[in-house]
């Protein structure tokens, strides 16, 4: 404990588990760019209580809910983290016992290894909703700081406990961060009427260093998301079909995996789109890079999104950009960085608009110049910064 470094706690249901690696989350990576940019001022604590348990897991694997705790590498950032029993997410985390049990036992070992919290900081109602757990169990009037990714909000009120907690909690909070424009109107018709400020994801570090190549003369697409409903891949898979029916030579690789992967392989089959159209299948995050690096356009057709991360990688290692017009997409895609388009289902849209991209001279420093003006991870640090530091 320092007594001069502002305490902070992270409360989040989103962050990786040690037992449970995955490659990372935007909770992970943000708490590294505070901790990174603004380390010398607060101590971050993350408290992560992951899903529950089934009753598979329970009966036929055999698992037992477990507390655990850890740290970053070389940094001072304690995680503590646990798993709870069945359904703990359908009733409020003061009340039920399985929660009550785990929570104050973390909060035994937590408070003699870094002291009281001096704020907190809720990631989603998630989070929100174990701070104020915590206030309630502890006694404590620790403020609460909620930033929210989710949209719609609605995923997290679809208990009775959350609904009913939801008008009290919203009276509590006098300011929450959003990560889109969209999320504001959502949080006004809960009936909240406190200050909302929009502060985009930022960018990866390791996207940061990485410098531009110049755009080659084969047209290379890449488009990255998964392969699902919402990211709707047919729109690219027939704008694929008519650029090889027009003559036109290129390469389109797709970057994950998901349900519609068979049915997207299927139209690559009647289509005969081997050559032109491939599937990268799930890349650790340095092959995303190199993949980006290897493209010279980014396409995203997606119907829905919030904060498409994807896309701010594109534009922060210099990538022009063809969105879908979806609420959100085009928000995200700046000025001078591309093209914002209502893409049709069968594709003469983005056919169109890839060749009046494929057109023109783009410079990939100047998008990427004008990207980090706003993704940079110290543009992030320094806004949630001003938040979270003051008084």
């Amino acid at each position: 404990m320092d007594p001069d470094k502002l305490n902070i706690w992270v409360c989040t249901a989103w962050h990786p588990s040690k037992k449970q690696p995955v490659n990372g989350t935007f909770v992970q990576e943000q708490v590294e760019i505070i901790h990174e940019y603004l380390g010398d001022r607060v101590q971050l604590t993350v408290l992560n209580p992951l899903m529950p348990l089934d009753l598979k897991a329970m009966l036929l694997q055999g698992r037992k809910p477990f507390y655990d705790e850890w740290s970053y590498p070389g940094r001072d950032v304690k995680v503590y983290q646990y798993q709870g029993k069945l359904f703990w997410h359908r009733f409020p985390f003061d009340i039920h016992l399985s929660n009550r049990f785990y929570l104050r036992r973390m909060l035994r070992k937590m408070l003699p290894e870094r002291g009281k919290p001096d704020r907190f900081w809720a990631v989603t109602l998630s989070g929100a909703f174990v701070a104020h757990a915590i206030n309630k169990i502890m006694r404590w009037k620790v403020p609460v700081m909620l930033q929210e990714h989710s949209n719609p909000l609605r995923m997290h009120l679809r208990f009775a406990w959350q609904r009913r907690l939801w008008p009290q909690l919203s009276q509590i909070y006098q300011h929450i961060v959003v990560v889109a424009e969209r999320q504001v109107a959502e949080f006004r018709d809960h009936g909240y009427n406190g200050i909302i400020t929009v502060i985009p994801n930022p960018v990866n570090p390791a996207f940061v260093p990485t410098a531009c190549k110049a755009i080659q003369k084969k047209l290379v697409l890449v488009s990255i998301g998964y392969l699902d409903a919402p990211k709707d891949p047919h729109k690219q898979i027939e704008a694929a079909r008519l650029l090889k029916k027009a003559g036109i030579p290129f390469e389109w690789h797709w970057i994950g995996d998901g349900s519609l992967r068979p049915a997207c392989e299927g139209l690559i089959e009647k289509y005969a789109l081997h050559e032109h159209f491939f599937f990268q299948g799930k890349l650790q995050r340095a092959e995303v890079l190199e993949e980006l690096l290897k493209s010279n356009l980014f396409v995203l057709s997606s119907t829905y999104e919030n904060c498409p991360v994807a896309l701010i990688e594109a534009q922060c290692v210099g990538l022009p950009c063809i969105v879908h017009i979806n609420g959100a997409s085009e928000k995200i895609l700046l000025s001078r960085n591309g093209l914002a388009i209502d893409m049709d289902e069968e594709g003469y849209r983005l056919k169109a608009a890839i060749l009046e991209m494929a057109g023109k001279a783009w410079d990939p420093e100047a998008i990427k110049a004008r990207s980090l003006e706003v993704f940079h991870p110290a543009v992030f640090a320094e806004r949630m910064g001003e938040l979270l530091l003051q008084e």
